[in-house]
């Protein structure tokens, strides 16, 4: 990369792709820098994809590119679950190993920057009145502050942003922090699921396939065999109130999220409001508005009356992931290459 102000016009002026890619689903977009809107990208064209119908990455870049591109497309930022270490990918949800440099030799890219798929959802909190995001608890405004976006989907994820002259986002995995049992019901939940004892992650429970996790562990403490076998499934049925086991799971799963969100919420001062991600939650937007998550979100902290000006609100996944990966791009495009550690060399 050369740092100079007229490669900055010629390539933000170029079409590239950005690429959010979750456990289930992959979200693509052909972009370009807006010429109305500094620091912001432009869809031309959008699709999301099922990752489980490609063999690789490669593969599901490559058949986005051929059906939607005119011409060659040769700079890419993807965002997906996990971390870059050593050129590669290192993850626990996603479809496929992902080696970076084979990735961008497949596919002819000059550029391949990568960020985690949250981090990029941070990048996106930046323009907090384009995300229609619905609010769950809290007061309707935030002051000035950091951001937390949170989100439950294949597996758990998180990021902060930090408003400053530009923005900046934190990554982390704070999925992969032990499970906090408050209650004995959880208690119990956490020793049949660890009867020696050990690490249970949180997003193996505070996650779609973690919801699961707890309605068959549920069935299991209460002599009841379990019938239901997807997430959806067992919304559905808490909402209609046919299994109460499908019930307790739900209103387990939501007063835990609750804990998990306001113990973020406390480490980061998320002043600045927190933002559940992802289409799961909002499926389950009814559910989450009569559970415990408000009162555990609160529940017996000494920053209490910090949390109870803290808002809470959902929103869709939709297209959000890909227009932070754009930001992260276009504003990295006239930084000093040694800023930019995680573009493949």
């Amino acid at each position: 990369m050369v740092n100079h102000h007229g490669r900055h016009e010629r390539v933000s002026a170029q079409p590239f792709l950005a690429a959010d890619v979750g456990g289930t689903h992959a979200r693509l977009a052909l972009m370009r820098a807006s010429r109305a809107q500094e620091r912001k990208g432009e869809v031309i064209t959008y699709r999301r994809l099922a990752c489980s119908d490609h063999a690789s990455l490669a593969d599901l870049l490559r058949s986005f590119l051929k059906t939607d591109a005119i011409g060659p497309v040769r700079h890419c930022v993807l965002a997906c679950a996990g971390q870059v270490v050593g050129g590669e990918v290192i993850h626990d949800n996603l479809a496929w190993p992902i080696d970076l440099s084979g990735l961008r030799g497949a596919l002819g890219f000059d550029e391949l920057f990568v960020l985690n798929d949250f981090e990029a959802l941070g990048y996106a909190l930046a323009d907090v009145d384009r995300l229609d995001a619905r609010l769950l608890c809290g007061p309707d405004g935030a002051a000035t502050g950091p951001k937390l976006v949170v989100g439950p989907g294949t597996g758990l994820g998180a990021a902060v942003y930090l408003p400053n002259q530009s923005g900046f986002v934190m990554a982390t995995e704070a999925g992969q922090m032990d499970f906090a049992a408050q209650t004995l019901r959880e208690r119990e939940v956490l020793a049949c699921l660890a009867p020696e004892g050990g690490y249970v992650p949180s997003e193996r429970l505070l996650s779609g396939p973690g919801l699961l996790t707890l309605y068959r562990t549920l069935c299991v403490l209460n002599g009841a065999s379990p019938w239901l076998v997807t997430p959806e499934a067992v919304t559905d049925a808490a909402r209609q109130r046919t299994d109460a086991n499908a019930s307790e799971a739900v209103d387990l799963f939501c007063a835990a999220l609750g804990g998990f969100v306001g113990n973020l919420a406390m480490d980061f001062m998320a002043r600045g409001g927190v933002y559940l991600a992802g289409g799961f939650l909002s499926a389950m937007f009814d559910l989450l508005q009569r559970s415990e998550f408000a009162t555990r979100f609160l529940h017996g902290r000494s920053v209490r009356i910090f949390l109870e000006h803290v808002p809470v609100r959902v929103m869709e996944h939709g297209q959000h992931g890909v227009q932070g990966a754009a930001r992260y791009y276009l504003d990295g495009l006239g930084l000093d290459p040694m800023a930019r550690k995680r573009v493949t060399e």
